[in-house]
């Protein structure tokens, strides 16, 4: 039945558009706060079943049902999954107003990656990434009840899912495009060639799709020379055949060059009280990454606040886990620019007062640099209306909201 659902599906890909796999939804390994991705699964995969029908995206998608299948039948060098970075939901409890306050936020990043050969085994490398983020508060009648506060956090989780998939997901991926093309293989009896590997920009353990049999195959790029590795039935073929055209991918995004948040510090020790039971460090980075995408750059997932690690040739590596229960290692090479974020203030006061209210400021102060270029240092403010009698005002959650604000204008500040 798997065969034949694949056969119908199958004929809805024209590739007259770039083909890619879509390979599931990930979470970072070992972090618990995450949660379980499973819920999601079903929801995106319908989704972009319908996308897929409808010819919506600037791609052929190939669900994951038809994955292995489809590496035989044509060019697959690039593959996207949804990772799941943030599953924040916290809870605030105002009672002189009998209010209890919810604060979800809720980010992914949709990897582009393609499937490499390294020394140390099979590496899925990301090519480029989408962050998509969400961050809502909800207000309702003041309970302790846990189990109407247990049924809120998915509730709303997947209403936010939704609504980054369907309203931003096309929006940010249309910006992305990738190029096939071609890639002239040459061989000897000792060993095949990429010709002009170099001009056409390819990568070390980039992937050739090469004809094979009724299909195509891959072999990968060994940038030393330009000799190709892969499976010794595949490369004996092509020795046989001495000169074959094959067939690459670039992929083009926002602009040529990446930028990524690498550290978050907090240098203001009230600050640091502050934020002490809060992931702070973490939102910070996420939500500047995801501003700073839609500004129009290349962004790559933040290693602050990640268990991202660095490998000798430099690149970043990280194991994510599937929803399945699968492991798979991701690596990115590094970034151009590279961007550390700190907070260095936090200030409040009273600017008016009169018997029945105060008029509160509410100030932060957020640096930035990357490479070596010299720190920047913005003020941001906001105020708040407290009537004395009956509210009562948290300043963590006022300066949570005050930073999810600020992130956006700070990183469309640009250079």
């Amino acid at each position: 039945m798997k065969y034949i659902y694949f056969l119908l599906f199958f004929v809805t890909i024209s590739f007259s558009k770039p083909l890619v796999v879509y390979t599931g939804v990930y979470s970072v390994s070992g972090d618990k706060a995450l949660g379980n991705v499973s819920s999601f699964v079903p929801m995106f995969y319908n989704i972009f079943a319908k996308w897929q029908n409808r010819g919506s995206l600037p791609f052929d998608l190939m669900l994951e049902t038809d994955a292995e299948e489809t590496k035989h039948l044509a060019a697959d060098p690039i593959s996207m999954a949804i990772l799941l970075t943030r599953n924040d939901f916290e809870v605030e409890h105002f009672k002189k107003i009998g209010v209890t306050k919810t604060i979800a936020n809720l980010g992914f990043s949709v990897l582009f990656y393609q499937t490499r050969k390294s020394e140390n085994g099979t590496v899925n490398t990301v090519l480029a990434s989408v962050p998509l983020n969400s961050y809502v508060t909800n207000e309702m009648q003041l309970t302790n009840d846990v189990s109407i506060l247990q049924a809120e956090r998915p509730t709303m989780m997947m209403m936010l899912a939704k609504e980054l998939i369907q309203k931003r997901f096309k929006q940010r991926v249309s910006k992305i495009s990738i190029e096939e093309m071609k890639v002239n293989v040459s061989c000897n009896e000792n060993a095949c060639y990429a010709e002009n590997y170099k001009k056409l920009g390819l990568e070390d353990g980039q992937s050739i799709s090469v004809p094979f049999t009724d299909g195509f195959d891959d072999v990968f790029l060994n940038a030393k020379d330009g000799s190709l590795m892969g499976d010794d039935l595949v490369l004996n073929s092509l020795k046989k055949q001495g000169r074959v055209e094959g067939v690459s991918s670039n992929l083009r995004g926002y602009s040529e060059d990446t930028w990524q948040v690498v550290s978050v510090d907090i240098t203001s020790k009230k600050a640091s009280k502050l934020f002490a039971n809060e992931p702070i460090k973490e939102q910070f980075a996420q939500w500047y990454s995801d501003f700073l995408s839609g500004a129009g750059k290349a962004v790559l997932p933040p290693i602050s606040g990640s268990r991202w690690t660095q490998n000798s040739m430099g690149y970043t590596e990280m194991i994510l886990a599937k929803a399945d229960g699968e492991y798979e290692t991701f690596s990115m090479a590094p970034a151009r620019y590279k961007v550390s974020l700190g907070i260095s203030g936090v200030g409040s006061g009273v600017i008016e007062r009169n018997n029945v209210e105060e008029l509160w400021a509410y100030k932060l102060w957020l640096t930035r640099k990357w490479n070596n270029r010299k720190e920047q240092e913005e003020e941001y403010t906001t105020s708040k209306k407290v009537v004395v009698a009956t509210q009562e005002v948290h300043e963590v959650d006022v300066y949570r909201d005050l930073l999810q604000v600020s992130s956006k204008k700070f990183a469309e500040k640009g250079e």
